[in-house]
C-alpha cells in the first residue's frame, strides 16, 4: 500500500486549499448502514465505528508540554474534537473543516498495538493511538501530526521506524498494523508558512452564511470598483467604494468570485492584502510588487567580514590617515602591509585596515588550567548536585534539592565553606569564576531546579519567531479570563467588637486584540464556576456577542463540565494554556498590575508591596486607614477598568475602545452573536443539586424559600435545581420537561438596585464564607495567645541555676520578651491567612 499512502500523502499536503465553506453535516449512520463506503473491509469498518460510537480513546493534553491544548468546535460533525497542540492537530482540524475532499474526521482513534523498535533495535510491542482519523471521499485513513522539525529528528534518531521517500515521511509500524486492517496510514506535517493560510480559511468559517457570492449590499459597489482598479489593496477598495465594512470584499473572496494570495498575506491586514478579479492578475501585481523588506530579510548568519562596526570603521580611519601622512614609523609599515595584502584579494584601503575580530570561545587562551585537578574537580560536583565533602572519617551526600535552591551569591557562599573543608590545603576558586562555571550549565535546567516548573519554563530560550503562532488581529477573535486575589483588605462584616475583612478576587474577560475588558467580576469567594457564568453573561449582556475562542488557564474552574458544556453549547473554541509557564497570560496579568500600581496603591487597606515602603511611617501606611467595604471597592475598580479602557494608549497610540470601535466597524462579524433571552439565562445557570420540594414554602435553598406558582403541579418531591450566578434571589427548578424560575422575597428589592449594587449584592453572598475563615484564624490566634502564657508561666518558674547564660544568647533579653518572640512568631504566621481581624 506504499504507492496509495504518498497518493493520499501528497493531497493531504495540499489540503485545504479546495475549501467550500460551510459543508454539510456528517450523518454516521451511513457508515453503519454501509451506504458509504461500501467496499471498506471488515475490520476497517469495525475500526470506525469503535471511533464514532466510543468517542476519544484518551484525553489529550495531559502529559504535554508548552502544548496549548484546543477544544475545536466542528460544524460538519456537530461536536468539538480535542487537538493536543496549537501548531500541529489544530491546523489539521481546521483544514479538514473546510475542505471538500473530507467528508469527516475524528480525533484520537481507538488504541492499537504496533511492533516497532527500541533504541538499540531490537523489535518491541507498544501501543499506538493515532491523532486522527480521516474520512475522504474515498477512502479513511488514520493520521499521525508531527512538525517537520520532529520528523526529521525521527528519522535520524530511528531510522528502522521512521523513513522519508520523496519529502514524504512513513511510520512503517503502525503503516503495516493498518494496512493488516485495510486502512491507510498517513503522517501529516503543517506546511511551512501554513499559519496565514490557516489563519484566513478560520475568517472564512466566522462570515455570516446568509451571504453568498454577489447577495451582499456592497458586493455590486466592490465589484463595479475592481472592474476599474484590476488590482488593489483591501483598504484601497474601501476607501474608493466610501465603506467600511469587509464583510463583501471577504464573501467574494470565499466564494471564488474574487482571488487573493491566501497562503502569503493575511486578509485582516487591509493595508497589505491584494485582491484581483483574476489569479493572472493578481500574480501579475504580486510579481511587480516592492517586497524588498518583506522577503529580503537574511534568515540565516551573515560573515562579518567587510561590515564593520562603527567603532572598526574609525579605527580603520585612524590607521589610514597615518598611511596618508606617510609616517616613518613601524605601524605605518604594517598598514601599508595590509594595504597590499587587501588589494590582493579585491579588497579596499578601509576594508583592509578594519580590525580583524574573533569570537573568543572555551578553546582559547590558556589550554593548561591553573587550578589543581582536585578544585575543578569539586567545583564541577558542587555545581552538578553531587556532593561529597569529609567530615572526619565520614563522607555526606547533600541533598541536591536544597543546594539548586540557592541563588548563585549564596551557592558561592556555601561552596566558599564547603571547598575549604574538602581541600584545605589549596584555595576554592574565586567568585567569578563560579558564576562562569555556574552559567555553563543548561539555563533551563537551573532554573527549573531552583524554582521548579515555572522557574525553568521562564528561563528557556525563546521559541523561534517563525513557528510562533500569529496574534488575534480582530476585535471578538479570542479573548482570554484569569483572576486576582486583591492586594486590599476590605470589611466583609463588622461586629460590636470585631471587623472582619478578606481579600477580594477579581475576575476578568480581556479582549486580546485591542486589549479591552469585555467583563470584570469581583467576589470574595475563590474561583468557581459561578465566576465564569457571571463573566459570560456580563459580556453578552454588554456587547451581545462572545469571543470566538477563549483561553484559559487549567485550573478547576475552567476544566468543569459546566464551563466546556456552556462553551461547546454555543460553539466557541476553548483553549487551554501550559501549566506554570510564565509567559502565558500575560495580557490579563498586565491588567492586574496596572491595578495594582495605579489603583490599589492608593486605596485604604491595600498591602500592595513599593519600592518607598519602608520610607512611610507606620502612622500614614494604607493598613492604618479606615477600609473599603466591598460596595466601594466594586465601584473603585469598575473606575480604574473603564479608565483603562478608554483613556489607556496602545502601542498604535490609540485606546481599547477606539480599537474596539474601529475593529468591529472594519469587521462586523467578528464574535459569536448572542441572545440574551430566558434560555440563555438558564443555559448559564449553574447546576447546584438537587432539593426537597416544601408543598407550602417551595424549595428552602440557604437562607431562603425560592417559590414559583407552578412550582407546586410537580408529581416529584425532589427537584434538580440551578443557581443565578448573579442574582442571589432566583434558582431555576426543572419541572417535568421545563425549567421554572423560583423567586425569593428580597427579589423585589433586587430589580430596581443599581448596576453596581447588584454585583455588591451578589458579591456579598460569599461573606460567610470570609466569616468561617476569619473565625478560624481567630481560634488559632487565640491558641497562640495560650501558648504565649503557658510559656510565660513556664520561664518564670524555671529554676534560674539551670538558665542557659552563655555568650551565644543576648545577655540584654529578658525572659518576658523570650516569651514574646515565640509568641509573636506564630502570630505573624497564623494572623493574616486568608481573612483577618482588623
Amino acid at each position: 500500500m506504499l504507492e496509495e499512502n504518498l497518493e493520499l500523502t501528497a493531497r493531504l499536503a495540499t489540503l485545504g486549499e479546495n475549501f467550500a465553506i460551510p459543508k454539510p453535516l456528517f450523518d454516521p449512520r451511513s457508515v453503519e448502514s454501509g451506504g458509504s463506503y461500501p467496499d471498506l473491509p471488515t475490520r476497517a469498518r469495525e475500526y470506525l465505528l469503535q471511533r464514532i460510537h466510543e468517542g476519544p480513546s484518551r484525553t489529550v493534553g495531559r502529559h504535554t508540554k508548552g502544548n496549548v491544548r484546543s477544544q475545536y468546535p466542528s460544524e460538519s460533525l456537530g461536536h468539538s474534537t480535542n487537538s493536543e497542540s496549537y501548531t500541529a492537530e489544530l491546523p489539521l482540524f481546521i483544514r479538514c473543516e473546510a475542505d471538500s475532499y473530507i467528508a469527516a474526521y475524528y480525533d484520537q482513534g481507538p488504541e492499537v498495538e504496533v511492533q516497532g523498535h527500541d533504541k538499540n533495535g531490537r523489535k518491541r510491542r507498544k501501543p499506538y493511538t493515532s491523532d486522527a482519523v480521516v474520512l475522504t471521499r474515498d477512502c479513511i485513513a488514520v493520521v499521525q501530526v508531527k512538525l517537520l522539525s520532529t520528523l526529521q529528528e525521527l528519522v535520524e534518531k530511528n531510522p528502522h521506524d521512521w523513513q522519508e521517500h520523496s519529502g514524504y515521511y512513513q511510520y512503517l509500524p503502525a503503516e503495516s498494523r493498518f494496512a493488516y486492517m485495510g486502512i491507510l496510514h498517513v503522517v501529516w506535517s503543517p506546511p511551512p508558512g501554513g499559519e496565514i493560510f490557516t489563519q484566513n480559511l478560520e475568517l472564512f468559517h466566522q462570515l455570516p452564511i446568509q451571504f453568498s457570492g454577489s447577495t451582499h449590499p456592497d458586493a455590486a459597489k466592490v465589484l463595479s470598483t475592481l472592474e476599474t482598479m484590476r488590482c488593489a489593496s483591501i483598504s484601497q477598495i474601501l476607501d474608493a467604494c466610501d465603506i467600511q465594512d469587509c464583510t463583501a470584499i471577504f464573501t467574494l473572496i470565499r466564494d471564488n468570485v474574487l482571488f487573493a494570495s491566501l497562503k502569503e498575506s493575511l486578509l485582516t491586514d487591509i493595508h497589505t492584502s491584494l485582491v484581483a478579479t483574476s489569479i493572472q492578475e493578481l500574480k501579475a501585481s504580486l510579481s511587480l510588487r516592492e517586497s524588498a523588506i518583506a522577503t529580503g530579510l537574511p534568515k540565516e548568519p551573515v560573515d562579518a567580514e567587510g561590515l564593520a562596526v562603527h567603532e572598526d570603521l574609525q579605527e580603520a580611519l585612524r590607521k589610514l590617515a597615518i598611511v596618508e601622512a606617510n609616517e616613518k614609523t613601524r605601524s605605518c609599515r604594517r598598514y601599508k602591509k595590509q594595504i597590499r595584502e587587501g588589494a590582493e584579494n579585491g579588497l579596499t584601503p578601509i576594508q583592509s585596515l578594519v580590525p580583524r575580530r574573533k569570537a573568543k570561545t572555551q578553546d582559547d587562551g590558556r589550554k593548561k588550567p591553573k587550578r589543581p585537578k582536585i578544585v575543578l574537580a569539586y567545583l564541577k560536583s558542587y555545581i552538578s548536585g553531587e556532593i561529597e565533602y569529609r567530615e572526619g572519617n565520614d563522607k555526606e551526600k547533600r541533598r541536591v534539592d536544597d543546594i539548586r535552591k540557592l541563588t548563585p551569591m549564596a551557592a558561592f557562599n556555601e561552596y566558599f565553606t564547603d571547598a575549604s573543608l574538602y581541600h584545605p590545603d589549596f584555595a576554592p576558586v574565586s567568585r567569578p569564576t563560579f558564576i562562569m562555571h555556574l552559567n555553563l550549565k543548561d539555563p533551563e535546567r537551573r532554573g527549573r531546579d531552583r524554582a521548579g516548573e515555572r522557574g525553568g519554563n521562564a528561563a528557556k530560550e525563546p521559541t523561534d519567531v517563525d513557528d510562533r503562532a500569529i496574534k488575534p488581529s480582530r476585535p471578538f477573535e479570542c479573548a482570554t479570563i484569569d483572576h486576582y486575589k486583591a492586594d486590599i483588605f476590605c470589611e466583609a462584616i463588622r461586629d460590636t467588637s470585631d471587623t472582619y475583612v478578606a481579600s477580594p478576587w477579581v475576575s476578568v474577560m480581556l479582549d486580546l486584540a485591542t486589549s479591552y475588558i469585555l467583563a470584570l467580576w469581583i467576589t470574595f469567594s475563590n474561583p468557581s464556576k459561578k465566576t465564569c457564568a457571571a463573566l459570560l453573561r456580563l459580556c453578552a449582556r454588554a456587547h451581545s456577542r462572545w469571543p470566538e475562542r477563549i483561553i484559559v488557564d487549567r485550573g478547576s474552574d475552567f476544566q468543569s463540565v459546566y464551563f466546556q458544556g456552556v462553551l461547546a453549547n454555543y460553539k466557541i473554541r476553548k483553549d487551554d494554556r501550559p501549566v506554570s509557564d510564565a509567559r502565558y497570560g500575560a495580557e490579563a496579568e498586565r491588567f492586574f498590575n496596572s491595578m495594582r500600581v495605579e489603583c490599589l496603591n492608593h486605596l485604604p487597606g491595600n498591602y500592595v508591596y513599593i519600592a518607598d515602603n519602608r520610607s512611610v511611617s507606620s502612622s500614614h501606611q494604607a493598613r492604618k486607614a479606615e477600609l473599603l467595604d466591598l460596595r466601594q471597592f466594586i465601584i473603585q475598580a469598575g473606575q480604574h477598568a473603564n479608565w483603562s479602557n478608554n483613556c489607556k494608549i496602545r502601542n498604535d497610540r490609540i485606546s481599547a475602545t477606539i480599537a474596539m470601535e474601529q475593529g468591529l466597524l472594519r469587521f462586523p462579524f467578528s464574535g459569536k452573536e448572542i441572545e440574551v433571552d430566558n434560555k440563555f439565562m438558564v443555559a448559564t445557570a449553574v447546576d447546584d443539586g438537587r432539593y426537597k420540594l416544601d408543598r407550602q414554602r417551595g424549595l428552602h435553598i440557604g437562607d431562603y424559600h425560592y417559590t414559583n406558582t407552578r412550582l407546586f403541579r410537580s408529581i416529584a418531591n425532589h427537584l434538580d435545581t440551578r443557581d443565578d450566578p448573579e442574582n442571589p434571589y432566583i434558582v431555576y427548578a426543572h419541572v417535568a420537561d421545563e425549567w421554572l424560575p423560583c423567586l425569593a422575597s428580597p427579589n423585589k428589592s433586587y430589580s430596581t438596585a443599581s448596576d453596581a449594587e447588584k454585583r455588591y449584592i451578589a458579591a456579598k453572598q460569599s461573606i460567610p464564607h470570609a466569616i468561617k475563615t476569619a473565625q478560624a484564624n481567630n481560634a488559632v490566634i487565640q491558641r497562640v495567645l495560650g501558648i504565649r502564657e503557658a510559656h510565660r508561666n513556664t520561664v518564670s518558674e524555671y529554676p534560674k541555676e539551670t538558665m542557659d547564660t552563655s555568650a551565644d544568647h543576648d545577655s540584654t533579653a529578658t525572659e518576658g520578651d523570650a516569651s514574646d518572640l515565640f509568641g509573636n512568631a506564630l502570630l505573624n504566621q497564623h494572623g493574616t491567612l486568608g481573612c483577618d481581624t482588623w
